[in-house]
């Protein structure tokens, strides 16, 4: 079960890559995005319950995805890839 809370992370990990990028340190900025990322593809792999549980997790992964795509991101489809993970949560069928 997904704790309610976890939101925070991605959500801290967002504001300080919008916020705070260019005084981040490439480590802090890393370890950001690795957060959004795992916590991201996360979501491809829960239950429907799981999902409901999760609550604002969405809100905060999409925003954390939104913030890290640039135009590299349009040259690869894969899991390191921010856009092509949005858009794989974005259109995931929850309905199964």
């Amino acid at each position: 079960m997904f704790h309610r809370y976890l939101s925070i992370v991605p959500y801290t990990c967002a504001v300080l890559r919008r916020d705070f990028g260019k005084n981040l340190a490439d480590r802090d900025r890393n370890l950001c995005k690795h957060f959004i990322f795992k916590l991201g593809g996360l979501f491809l792999e829960i239950s429907d319950f799981e999902f409901g549980q999760a609550g604002n997790w969405v809100e905060a992964i999409a925003l954390g995805l939104i913030l890290l795509i640039n135009g590299e991101n349009t040259k690869t489809a894969d899991n390191e890839n921010p856009l092509y993970l949005l858009l794989k949560l974005v259109l995931k069928d929850w309905s199964e």
